[in-house]
């Protein structure tokens, strides 16, 4: 019976166990065009590098760039959009084949993703062309990248294809073949009448929607906004005259916000592009002891005055950014009276890191009214990314992140991410007093750190005086340009102003005129363009003196101010009138303790800054011809040679 039954199934053949199998060269070769072409694993893919995917067309079929056949791949392109795991987010069709720019959850997800586009667009286009077989080559070309400049120079080669294949484009406007129309970074606003809804995805990792910026020495193919902002940095508190203390709850509300609106025009005047504003959220002292992040402090006013100061900021062409305390929080924080409550056990205490050995949390700095939150916990991250998201939402524009270096790299990598989709244009500027500024940008996603180095290098050089300092520090700044795009300063809300720094007050104007002639994102602190005085100290009540309240206009300001007020004008309108100099690196070309000639220059662009902190005129032996006195710190004198610079004066040559 057993034997009956095996007649009637498989045959069952043995074959000897050498034969076939995985052995290597075994199956069938390629042949033609494919042959040669490797079957080797691809390499894993993590979600946060995005891939540049192309797709070739067999040989001997129709142009992809003639007829409806780029219609076909527009809608399916826009079919994926919706697809888990995988995003098509920029793409460029050629005679023969098409360049994708895709983010995907892992190599799975991108193989699946592709193979789907690749199955849909062969069946409409068989149709079109009425035809059947293969479409593509069997095996898709990609390439993983995984920093800035890849992913920059990737975007270049996409969305610029047709050029690199001799297609003649109008200049002024994209390859209507490409994603181009639908990209927000080109240089140059792009001359298109009307531009249809994106069939694309959104970039989603920090690499593909701003990361790349950060790469590519001078002739970026596209800009952010905030690399030529120029921004009025304002301490809210203190410029409102505001309480040094959380109000009661049972007194009402200061709307002191508004008061701002009264010096828009005065930033604008002074050549200003946006307000960096200090805390304005609930706190118990001095904005930095945050108490509720959704809500405006109190002492300041509410969430329609805040809406009130956007609105009045944007029709001056001001935007906005908040300054964000996300290391650590107030004491009387919700979150954190419940931990005291419950204990170290209980919910409410996960979000702030506990040490079982003294019995106490953590505090930033020592400060114990400044509670340390524990960036491990996914509850910290959620919390900050609502708190981020609900202000842009409002209008702010980006944020200034406290005391981000306490902050670990990674928990800005997680943030980030989530936010940008929600606020690509967003920018995010990184409060680092110390550490590798570049590897700490990198890392973290930011899109700006404060340049202290810079700071101390300007006043400090002007008091000794020790310019070989100063060029020391740019050299410096050279390379941390090369990695990010620094916020830099003379003055700010934690240190002495500069009038009061400097030893000699004649150096004022040497130390603006680096300030605005260096590549980086400048900011000058409230009442320094008025040549306020200032000094920290430390001790309760040690930044009052740098943090003082403003009048109600501009008017009512003392008259001595004036001149330093004019100076800032020329001097950031020279800035704006050479936009090039936020991306410039700069050499020096004559070094001497007192005397010193910078360079800061483009590839196709440059000035020259001579600075003579000596008590007598000095002729810079540098080359000048061509050149010509641009700005100078005696603007009514003007000599016949240009290297010719007075005493503790300045002068900016152009050519």
């Amino acid at each position: 019976m057993a034997s009956a039954k095996r007649s009637r199934g498989q045959a069952q053949l043995d074959f000897p166990s050498a034969w076939g199998g995985c052995r290597a060269g075994a199956g069938p070769k390629p042949k033609g065009e494919r042959a040669g072409v490797s079957h080797r694993r691809r390499a894993a893919l993590a979600s946060r590098f995005p891939v540049h995917v192309t797709l070739k067309l067999e040989p001997g079929l129709p142009s992809l760039r003639r007829g409806r056949a780029h219609s076909v791949l527009i809608a399916a392109f826009a079919a994926m959009r919706g697809r888990d795991g995988f995003r098509l987010v920029h793409y460029s069709v050629q005679s023969n084949h098409v360049h994708l720019l895709c983010e995907a959850c892992g190599r799975v997800e991108l193989s699946r993703g592709i193979q789907a586009l690749a199955i849909r667009i062969a069946k409409r286009l068989n149709k079109l062309w009425q035809r059947a077989g293969r479409l593509f080559a069997d095996r898709y070309h990609d390439r993983i990248l995984r920093s800035p400049r890849e992913v920059r120079n990737a975007l270049a080669y996409v969305l610029n294809n047709a050029v690199h294949h001799g297609v003649e484009t109008i200049a002024g406007r994209v390859d209507p073949y490409s994603s181009g129309r639908w990209f927000s970074g080109w240089r140059e606003p792009i001359r298109e009448r009307e531009i249809p809804p994106s069939p694309l995805a959104r970039a989603r990792t920090w690499l593909l929607s701003v990361g790349w910026l950060r790469q590519a020495r001078y002739r970026y193919l596209v800009t952010s906004w905030a690399d030529h902002a120029i921004w009025w940095h304002v301490y809210p508190l203190g410029f409102t005259g505001a309480e040094k203390t959380a109000l009661a709850a049972d007194e009402p509300v200061r709307h002191r916000l508004r008061q701002l609106e009264a010096w828009l025009e005065y930033a604008v005047d002074l050549g200003c592009t946006g307000l960096l504003l200090g805390p304005v959220f609930a706190a118990e002292t001095h904005g930095y002891d945050t108490i509720n992040h959704f809500q405006i402090d109190p002492r300041l006013g509410d969430q329609d005055d805040f809406d009130h100061l956007v609105a009045e900021a944007g029709r001056r062409g001001l935007r906005v950014v908040l300054d964000g305390v996300f290391n650590h929080v107030g004491r009387s924080f919700p979150a954190f009276q419940a931990a005291l409550a419950g204990g170290p056990g209980s919910p409410a205490a996960r979000s702030f890191r506990y040490d079982p050995a003294t019995g106490e949390y953590a505090t930033f700095e020592g400060h114990h009214g400044l509670v340390a939150l524990d960036h491990e916990e996914p509850g910290v991250l959620d919390y900050v990314a609502q708190v981020m998201t609900y202000w842009l939402d409002r209008g702010a524009a980006g944020w200034r992140l406290d005391a981000a270096y306490a902050v670990p790299a990674s928990f800005w990598a997680k943030v980030l991410p989530g936010v940008r989709e929600a606020h690509p244009d967003a920018w995010f500027l990184g409060e680092m007093i110390h550490g590798d500024y570049v590897a700490y940008a990198a890392e973290s996603g930011l899109d700006s750190i404060t340049q202290y180095e810079l700071w101390k290098a300007i006043w400090s050089s002007l008091n000794d005086p020790n310019f070989f300092e100063l060029a020391w520090t740019l050299d410096r700044h050279n390379q941390v340009l090369d990695g990010v795009m620094p916020q830099t300063f003379t003055g700010n809300h934690d240190v002495t102003r500069l009038a009061s720094r400097l030893t000699d007050e004649r150096h004022f104007g040497h130390a603006l005129a680096v300030l605005l002639t260096v590549g980086g994102i400048p900011s000058i602190y409230y009442g320094d363009e008025q040549a306020f005085r200032g000094v920290k100290q430390e001790r309760a009540g040690g930044d009052d003196e740098i943090r003082p309240a403003f009048p109600a206009s501009p008017a009512e300001l003392p008259p001595g101010g004036w001149p330093a007020y004019r100076l800032h004008q020329r001097l950031i309108g020279f800035r704006r009138r050479h936009p090039w100099l936020a991306r410039a690196r700069t050499t020096v070309e004559h070094l001497a303790n007192e005397t010193i000639a910078i360079r800061a220059a483009t590839d196709d662009a440059g000035i020259l800054l001579l600075l003579n902190a000596g008590d007598t005129p000095f002729v810079f032996p540098v080359e000048v011809t061509g050149l010509t006195v641009a700005e100078t710190s005696d603007p009514d004198a003007r000599p016949g040679d240009p290297a010719l610079v007075p005493g503790h004066g300045w002068t900016i040559l152009g050519s």
